[in-house]
This record gives structure tokens, sequence and C-alpha cells, in this order.
């Protein structure tokens, strides 16, 4: 018995360290392809300004560059995963728009008047968005009107069709 779990061990052990191997060699790989076409000019300017940033930036500025990609990166995923969890969920408001801020997504729906199926179904897919991206401290503010409220969607909004 020990010396099945010692093979069944070793294989996954095998299979993480041939996985970290090729991402490090991908990764170098992929530096020194970034440093000839630095070094050739012939790199575009967000390479030349992130590696000019690595090299002679300071600490906070490395952070808040990271902090920036990352904020992105949340946000992104956040209304990936809410238009998809409201194409689930079947809804379809008369009218839908989104901003951001620095820690979440503004939603402006505006529903049919007296759909409170949509509106519930709504409050639900952003609560869901909410509980998965909170921890890193971003959230979904919605509001939700109906169409009879006859309110114009604030022109810093992104209406989606």
């Amino acid at each position: 018995m020990n010396t099945i779990k010692s093979a069944n061990s070793k294989n996954k052990t095998d299979h993480i360290s041939d996985k970290s191997s090729k991402w490090f060699d991908e990764l170098i790989a992929t530096i020194n392809t970034h440093r000839l076409m630095l070094e050739t000019d012939v790199a575009n300017n967000e390479h030349k300004n992130f590696y000019n940033l690595l090299i002679t930036g300071s600490e906070i500025e490395i952070s808040a560059m990271g902090h920036e990609l990352t904020r992105i990166s949340i946000l992104k995923n956040m209304l990936i995963d809410y238009l998809q969890e409201i194409s689930n969920k079947k809804i379809k408001p008369e009218k839908i728009a989104f901003n951001h801020t620095n820690s979440g997504l503004l939603v402006w729906a505006v529903i049919a008047d007296n759909d409170e199926k949509s509106e519930n179904d709504l409050l639900l897919s952003a609560a869901k968005i909410n509980s998965k991206y909170s921890k890193y401290g971003f959230s979904i503010n919605s509001t939700i009107l109906e169409k009879s409220d006859n309110y114009p969607i604030p022109k810093h909004y992104n209406i989606i069709n």
C-alpha cells in the first residue's frame, strides 16, 4: 500500500515539476524576446514603458502599476460574469449600461414596468457577483429603474445593446 502511495505522490510531483519547468521556460523565452525587441527598437510603447518602469521605477510606481492591472482584470471578469449571469437567468432589461469605479461596477438597468421578476433576478445576479469578488474589495452597485420612471442613462455610462 505504501508503495502505491509513493508512486502516486511521485507522479504528482513530476507533473508539478514539469508544469513549473515549462512555465519558467516560457517566461524566460518571453523575457528574452522582449529584450531583443527593446534592443532593436521594435518593441511597442506598452512594452517599453513596462520594462522601463521595472528597471528604473520605484517600489511605489511598480506597485501602482500592479494595482491598476489587477483592477482592470477584476473589473473585466466581473462584467463578464455578470453578463453571463443575467444571460443564464434570461433577464432582458429594456436597457442596460455600465460604468466603473476604482472598486467596482456601476449598473444602470431599465426594466418593464412592474417586472418584479427581472428586478429580483438583477439584484440576485449582482449579489452573486458581489459574493465572488468582495474578498478582493470589489462590488457591483445597481440602479434598477422601470421604463415609466423615464430617467435618462447618465452620459458617463456605456450602453450595451
